[in-house]
Formats: C-alpha cells, sequence, structure tokens
C-alpha cells in the first residue's frame, strides 16, 4: 500500500494480521484523515485486500491509531492512540460477515 487504502480514503498509520482458527485471512488497518481502524479480507491467491472494509470503527475527533494489538484468538484487538489511550474491540466473524465492537478495558 501507498499510504492509501483499498476504498482511497485515510493514511495508514498502522496495520497487523489478525490469525483465525478457521482459516480466515483478515487484515485490520488504523488509519488517519478520516481516523479509523477498518478490517479487510486478504485473497493469499491475489494477494489483495478486499475493494472495501468489512468492518469499521471511526474514531472521535483528534483521535488517531498508532499501534494494533491481536489477541491470538483474533477475537480482541487493542489499538493505542496518539492521546496516550488505548481502545479494545471485539471481532466477530460469521462466514462472509465480520463486526467490530469496542469493549470496556479491563482494570489494570
Amino acid at each position: 500500500m501507498d499510504g492509501g487504502d483499498a476504498s482511497g480514503k485515510g493514511t495508514v498509520t498502522c496495520a497487523t494480521w489478525i490469525r483465525r482458527p478457521e482459516s480466515e485471512h483478515l487484515v485490520v488497518l488504523g488509519k488517519s484523515s478520516p481516523s479509523s481502524l477498518e478490517i479487510f479480507s486478504f485473497d493469499p491467491k491475489t494477494t489483495s485486500l478486499s475493494p472495501s472494509p468489512k468492518a469499521t470503527h471511526e474514531f472521535e475527533e483528534e483521535i488517531h491509531p498508532v499501534t494494533i494489538a491481536v489477541h491470538p484468538s483474533g477475537d480482541d484487538v487493542v489499538c493505542s492512540t496518539d492521546t496516550g489511550g488505548c481502545k479494545l474491540f471485539e471481532v466477530y466473524v460469521r462466514e462472509d460477515y465480520v463486526k467490530l465492537t469496542t469493549k470496556e478495558l479491563p482494570p489494570l
């Protein structure tokens, strides 16, 4: 990727694979302008991302993703932001349907 994304909006600031037990190939991208977290499917045969995201979370104004970590199960994603906070997300995958929902961070 050349800083853009498959849908043509935003600049990719961070990305990582979501490894799922059912051999689903997913990529999560953190983007700025507009600031969001997006999940795309990945086709290993064509080595390309889906043309549009399977799931999206728009961040509030002035919050931009910096790094992403994925739980080994592929069910949870933590995204650190430039404001010093972290956001926890649950990834729900059912066949071709992907849902990204926010979760409360457990006390540290």
